[in-house]
């Protein structure tokens, strides 16, 4: 760590964090979390998505085994996208690339039957949409209770370097490209009274929400820029905020004026899945913002530390691919 500050001597210094990096302060990995939300878990019993999921994941993994000479097993975040797929509610696109597929499972006696378990009173392929739809909505809120859980009682100091470098004189401003959904990383800062801006500093009442603008003026010396949102991030109408006083809970919340505010949108502001994070990352909102303005500090670097990412976002690689090509930069670190 020593050497690195001191080669950065002042400049900026870019950081791009994958979910290696939180499992390494204990939380759980893609495939453990993968593995509770297809088994139900202690606190979670099994259930009609949990049958679905794993119904789900079997077709999945026999498409990879075609695919793939490795082994290569169904994770929630391509059960999310195909669940997706096959639920009508959350059809965005036409793809005729995947309509044999979706089809296919829509007829399918075995996921019928799964269906008509949850409701006897009907077995149609209409409700093995509709229990799909419930599938995305169990996933998102299944991640978003395990990461909340594993946040608070995280091994903070294992992401100690990011703290160092903050408070190390060497460096100059840190940008911090985040694709996690968990807030141990907040945690830590706030232990160590280290100051950072996450965009979500307009503050009205009891939430602050987020303003594009607050980044280039911050005067922090950190930046914490979470490409895929955050368990504590809520949908308020059209703006995306976070409750001051207890992130995971944005219910009777008050503005200024003492006025009660709207209960948030259904589960949290977080990008799950696979191919659906590029439609949700080119829509307007702060998807778009976040990756424009990873596109452009990343232009502006002439550094990127890589930490416990896999490679596996393919919007995220193609703004990597196209800085390592047209700056002719290197990754000072990968890990």
């Amino acid at each position: 760590m020593d050497k690195f500050v001191r080669q950065c001597n002042g400049t900026e210094v870019h950081f791009l964090i994958g979910s290696g990096v939180s499992c390494s302060a204990g939380l759980p990995s893609i495939s453990e979390i993968t593995e509770t939300l297809t088994n139900g878990g202690e606190d979670q019993p099994a259930n009609a998505e949990v049958a679905f999921l794993r119904l789900l994941g079997t077709e999945v993994d026999s498409v990879f085994a075609r695919m793939f000479e490795d082994t290569r097993l169904a994770n929630y975040e391509d059960l999310f996208y195909v669940a997706s797929q096959i639920g009508a509610d959350f059809w965005e696109y036409e793809n005729p690339a995947t309509m044999d597929f979706v089809e296919r499972i829509l007829k399918d006696e075995r996921f019928v039957r799964v269906a008509a378990d949850e409701d006897p009173d009907s077995s149609t392929d209409a409700d093995v949409g509709w229990l799909a739809n419930h599938s995305v909505r169990f996933i998102q809120t299944g991640v978003q209770r395990i990461l909340e859980q594993g946040s608070e009682i995280a091994d903070r100091s294992a992401l100690g370097l990011f703290a160092d470098a903050a408070e190390d004189p060497w460096t100059g401003s840190i940008d911090i490209f985040s694709l996690n959904h968990d807030t141990v990383l907040e945690q830590l800062f706030f232990e160590r009274q280290i100051p950072f801006e996450d965009g979500l500093s307009v503050r009205e009442g009891d939430l602050s929400f987020w303003c594009l603008p607050s980044l280039d003026k911050s005067l922090a010396k950190v930046q914490l820029l979470k490409l895929h949102g955050s368990v504590d991030w809520w949908q308020f109408g059209r703006l995306v905020g976070k409750a001051r006083a207890n992130p995971y809970n944005p219910y009777y919340l008050r503005d200024r004026h003492g006025h009660r505010i709207e209960p948030p949108g259904e589960g949290p502001v977080i990008l799950i899945g696979t191919f659906n994070k590029m439609l949700k990352q080119a829509g307007e909102g702060i998807f778009l913002d976040l990756l424009g303005l990873y596109s452009r500090r990343l232009r502006e670097a002439s550094r990127l530390v890589i930490a416990g990412y896999g490679f596996g976002d393919k919007g995220i690689n193609s703004v990597l691919g196209a800085w390592l090509e047209d700056r002719r930069g290197k990754a000072f670190s990968r890990r």
